[in-house]
């Protein structure tokens, strides 16, 4: 009933923006800058507010690309970078509350080990997710929410894992405007390039066992 509840807001919010002439074709960084900077000195609380709640599905590329296109590198970092995170805890509560019991009673199999699976790594596992654009955010924060995995160690996981995207993207809506499309690119690669290494470093951390004295 919780899971119906849920799915009942976010339908009802969805049609709502469709009434209102909200397409979703129609969220583009330069559409949403716009209406961001017709709330004046409120924009940035604005944005905040809009982007950080949990219900309306939202595509966080081109939210976070919206900030830096309305804020630039300084500020857009920073408040796309607040607004994501607050989303991701809401978004996680949200399931948490809504749907963990319903899914530990349908759990089997090799379900219920993936499961364990996730709690056991926590932070590695949900900073793997984050760094690794595989599935949209949303759905990486209500599936994380509807798993096993601890609240401290996803916190904590998506405060580090969040930043190098969150940087990367607003980088690439301020520089979508007035500057050469090839060091654009050559920006955009390096980014991915260090996101890249950065993910390699990170598989080969193990534990090793220290070595025994000769003596």
């Amino acid at each position: 009933m919780r899971l119906l509840a849920l799915a009942a807001v976010v339908g009802g919010a969805v049609l709502m923006l469709n009434l209102l002439g909200v397409q979703w074709s129609s969220l583009v960084p330069e559409r949403i800058r716009a209406y961001i900077h017709s709330f004046g000195w409120w924009a940035p609380l604005v944005y905040v507010v809009l982007y950080s709640q949990p219900v309306v599905p939202l595509p966080a590329s081109v939210m976070v690309m919206a900030a830096g296109l309305a804020f630039g590198m300084v500020i857009g970092i920073p408040l796309a970078y607040c607004a994501l995170v607050l989303r991701a805890y809401g978004q996680f509560a949200l399931a948490r509350w809504l749907g963990r019991e319903a899914i530990e009673r349908l759990l089997s199999g090799r379900w219920v080990q993936l499961d364990h699976t996730v709690e056991r790594l926590g932070f590695q596992a949900v900073l793997w997710f984050r760094l690794i654009p595989n599935v949209p955010y949303d759905v990486q924060n209500f599936s994380l929410g509807l798993s096993a995995v601890h609240f401290r160690a996803y916190a904590l996981a998506t405060l580090v894992g969040a930043l190098p995207g969150t940087i990367l993207w607003v980088y690439v809506g301020h520089t979508s405007t007035g500057v050469d499309a090839l060091w654009r690119a050559v920006g955009l690669i390096a980014g991915l390039l260090a996101l890249g290494a950065f993910c390699r470093w990170l598989q080969t951390l193990k534990v090793r066992p220290c070595p025994k004295s000769p003596v």
